[in-house]
């Protein structure tokens, strides 16, 4: 009997997978871009320590649709990412690690040892997520928790 409660959930879930909603590309943090960087650059902190240092971290909200990054090396050897967001910024040092580094920062297990000198990046990498899937997540966690409370 239960399940049947569980009816409108599904179907408001299929109408929202189907339909493109044009007014979420308006969306934006309320966030000021420097406490973005802050709150990044505290978060790569508490992942490599010091070694902080070697990145140069940049909000610039122009510079893609979604969230997006780009990195790139600076002639001082260290790594220049510039991303629209706190959470693209976390997503290009996260991209660096894994595909320049070696290096991975998962459920299983951690590997967040850089090599001494960071590898050169010869052409800026930009990254760009396909939708704005962190406000559609927001919804499924809410109505997962409604259903489990009321039961």
């Amino acid at each position: 009997m239960k399940l049947l409660g569980l009816i409108p959930y599904i179907t408001l879930l299929s109408v929202a997978v189907c339909i493109d909603f044009p007014q979420l590309q308006i969306l934006k943090s309320w966030v000021k871009s420097d406490v973005q960087g802050k709150a990044a650059a505290d978060l790569i902190r508490r992942q490599i320590g010091d070694r902080v240092s070697d990145f140069v971290i940049e909000i610039d909200q122009g510079i893609g649709p979604q969230d997006t990054f780009e990195l790139s090396s600076l002639e001082d050897g260290r790594v220049r990412i510039v991303a629209n967001g706190g959470v693209a910024v976390a997503m290009g040092f996260y991209h660096y690690l894994k595909y320049f580094c070696n290096g991975q920062r998962t459920w299983a297990g951690k590997q967040t040892e850089l090599p001494a000198v960071l590898p050169v990046l010869k052409t800026a990498v930009k990254v760009s997520t396909p939708d704005r899937s962190v406000f559609i997540c927001k919804m499924y966690i809410m109505m997962y928790q409604s259903y489990f409370i009321s039961t």
